[in-house]
């Protein structure tokens, strides 16, 4: 009769993380479930610190499922309470939380807004899905409602420069391409503009007239 040889114990998990940040594991990687209500997450793929996943609720079928995207280094939030969620107010566009809060303001917060008017965190390429630092800026309430969500027309692209400022900086496509130079000059035109007596609507107008004086019209560029 030969001898049983006693089953050897597991692996001890790593105690560092990878250098990465990404989760232990060879892609395709499934990500553990909390509970069974818990989505269904699939990483798929890690290229240049940005992972590309796929997210489904648990009472949805295989085939109803989202492509999203996160950096590398932030795969550990996929396990803390992630959940999927379609907004019924927003045409059932899907988003995505982390506990209570959404995933793409946990994400924000970890470099914080310097200024307190840009409270609101918006997702520059208008990819709720899209939850890399790269495609997250701050913002201020009226940029998110007027400016992202209602691309201007030309005659108002100069308007939203002089009001919008740096929040521009990730979303070009909102803004007529108005030569190289324009920042210096539609700062100078608003210097002017602000010494007229009168509201501040007045200088704004008053400084569009300048800008389009010094500039011709470009075609709006839309996003592809």
């Amino acid at each position: 009769m030969s001898a049983i040889t006693p089953q050897q114990p597991p692996a001890p998990h790593p105690r560092q993380p990878d250098p990465s940040g990404a989760l232990y594991g060879d892609v395709p990687l499934s990500v553990p479930r909390r509970c069974k209500d818990s989505p269904y997450v699939t990483i798929l793929s890690r290229l240049d610190g940005v992972t590309a996943y796929t997210m489904r609720r648990a009472n949805d079928s295989e085939d109803v499922t989202v492509q999203c995207k996160i950096d590398t280094r932030n795969e550990y939030l996929l396990m803390v309470g992630t959940t999927l969620h379609y907004d019924k107010s927003n045409n059932n566009e899907a988003r995505i939380r982390c506990a209570y809060a959404p995933l793409a303001r946990v994400i924000a917060l970890q470099q914080p807004s310097t200024d307190l008017d840009r409270c609101m965190v918006d997702h520059a390429n208008n990819n709720p899905l899209d939850n890399t630092a790269a495609n997250l800026h701050w913002v201020t309430l009226s940029f998110k409602l007027n400016v992202q969500r209602r691309p201007p027309s030309s005659g108002f692209n100069l308007i939203t420069r002089l009001k919008c400022g740096s929040q521009l900086d990730k979303t070009p496509h909102l803004l007529n391409q108005v030569g190289v130079g324009a920042n210096s000059r539609v700062s100078e035109a608003w210097m002017q503009a602000s010494r007229v007596e009168g509201s501040p609507s007045t200088a704004l107008a008053l400084t569009a007239q300048h800008v389009l004086l010094c500039y011709k019209p470009m075609p709006l560029q839309r996003p592809l």
